[in-house]
C-alpha cells in the first residue's frame, strides 16, 4: 500500500503543474483509501476502529462516505484560502496532512493483509 501512495504522489505531480494542488489531490485520494481499507478492516472478525469519534459511522457506508467527501471539500478550501495568505504555511499544513493520512493507510493496508 505504501507503493500505492507513492504512485499517486507521482502521478498527481506530473499531471498539475502546482505542486500545492498536487498535495491537495493526493491528501484526497489518501483520504479515500483510508476509507476503504477501513472499512475492508471493519469487515474482519478480529478488527475495531480504534478512532472512537469514527467507530459509529462506519457502520453506515454512506453516512462515512459523505462525511469524508465534506471534510475533504472544506479541507480543499480552506487550503487554497490558507495558500492566499501563506503559501510556507500552506504546504507545511497539507504536507503534514498527507503525511499523516499516508502512515494511516499504511497501518490500515498492514492489518488488513
Amino acid at each position: 500500500m505504501k507503493y500505492v501512495a507513492i504512485l499517486l504522489i507521482l502521478l498527481s505531480t506530473t499531471m498539475y503543474a502546482d505542486t500545492f494542488k498536487a498535495l491537495q489531490f493526493t491528501y484526497i485520494g489518501l483520504d479515500g483509501a483510508d476509507l476503504y481499507t477501513t472499512w475492508k478492516g471493519l469487515q474482519m472478525p478480529n478488527l475495531r476502529e480504534s478512532n472512537r469519534l469514527a467507530n459509529w459511522y462506519f457502520k453506515m457506508p454512506v453516512l462515512a462516505a459523505a462525511i469524508t467527501v465534506s471534510m475533504n471539500l472544506l479541507i480543499y478550501t480552506l487550503g487554497k484560502a490558507l495558500y492566499k495568505k501563506n503559501k510556507t504555511l500552506a504546504y507545511i499544513t497539507v504536507g503534514l496532512l498527507v503525511a499523516f493520512k499516508a502512515s494511516a493507510v499504511i497501518h490500515n493496508y498492514r492489518l488488513i493483509r
